[in-house]
């Protein structure tokens, strides 16, 4: 049987997500966290406290530290190995299995599962790509910004897929502010749009003043706990910085067999082949980029239906959002691989 495993992005943390997964995993995690970066990740995950002191500076969210970036994608990095630990321990995790990630879920794929950087090295980037972003994004004195994602659902208000990034664009001009597509989600019923608040109000009143009855998924939702305009353009100026951060992290020799025509690149939405250009380059580009460029999850999905049998994310079980979309774009696509989450 063929299988292909899926690694989630920001948005599945959780209060307690430390029981998932192999303990020492944590615990070394932990070490880590409080010797290199100055902080307790467990305490982090065990109680997302709403404010802490770090290098004599007071960092805050209105909704806890496990809803602010830097925190968040080292407790997602944590839980990737974790995962990937207990179920090699176990004899459950497929070796050769097709893999991807969606947003940071690229960097845990292919480090905690493909072994392209250690625990250490990857905590360390996801809290450097998280200081990029904070960097990028301003915070008020709540420790909020000016920015929000929502899910939209097009076929409820009349768009199709092909047009819906031309349709936010035009609202956006109008506003004169941030308003883009960055992740596609669901054929038909699923794409998620970054801006700001005044123009994903704005958004938000379009929509509804053209949507059709509905009954479950609205036409509009914006997404809680995340304030930060993930793979917009507003992130463009952090990716040669974020460049940087691999450069210094990942390895200098990265073997190519654990991803020739195993793993997909939200940058391009296609198998990974080698060629004549280092592993390693390829990496600092797709990694970096992927930072202010939308996620083609749909093709994403699509591919990884047609190669594999079944279909696992490897995430938190209570928020199993990878999962959940794989079955409605598996029901839209006419997909019969079977979707698990162990």
């Amino acid at each position: 049987m063929s299988e292909a495993i899926v690694f989630p992005g920001q948005g599945v943390q959780r209060d307690g997500m430390d029981q998932f997964g192999d303990p020492a995993v944590w615990a070394e995690a932990d070490t880590y966290t409080r010797d290199a970066l100055g902080f307790s990740l467990l305490h982090i995950v065990r109680g997302n406290p709403p404010e802490l002191q770090l290098d004599g500076e007071t960092v805050q969210h209105p909704l806890g530290l496990l809803y602010l970036t830097q925190f968040a994608q080292v407790a997602l990095s944590a839980l990737a190995f974790a995962q990937v630990g207990e179920r090699r321990k176990a004899g459950t995790l497929p070796e050769r299995a097709y893999f991807a990630g969606q947003s940071l879920g690229e960097l845990n794929a292919l480090a905690a599962y493909a072994g392209v950087a250690t625990l250490p090295d990857t905590l360390q980037i996801g809290w450097e790509r998280g200081l990029v972003m904070r960097d990028l994004v301003p915070r008020d004195a709540t420790g909020d910004t000016n920015y929000r994602l929502a899910a939209l659902c097009p076929e409820l208000f009349g768009v199709d897929d092909a047009a819906l990034p031309g349709f936010v664009a035009e609202i956006a001009e109008q506003c004169g502010e941030l308003l883009e597509v960055v992740n596609f989600n669901i054929p038909r019923r699923q794409f998620v749009a970054a801006g700001t608040k005044a123009a994903l109000a704005r958004l938000r009143e379009v929509v509804f003043a053209r949507a059709r009855p509905y009954r479950g998924m609205p036409p509009y939702l914006e997404i809680e706990g995340i304030d930060i305009p993930f793979h917009s353009t507003v992130l463009r100026p952090g990716v040669p910085q974020f460049r940087a951060i691999l450069d210094a992290r990942l390895p200098f020799e990265i073997d190519s067999a654990p991803l020739d025509g195993r793993y997909v690149p939200n940058l391009t939405g296609e198998l990974f082949t080698a060629n004549d250009v280092p592993v390693r380059e390829r990496l600092l580009t797709l990694l970096s980029a992927q930072l202010a460029a939308p996620v083609p999850w749909i093709k994403i999905q699509a591919l990884l239906f047609s190669l594999a049998d079944r279909y696992t994310e490897i995430g938190m079980p209570t928020a199993p959002t990878l999962t959940n979309l794989a079955r409605h774009s598996a029901a839209a696509l006419g997909a019969t691989t079977e979707i698990t989450m162990p």
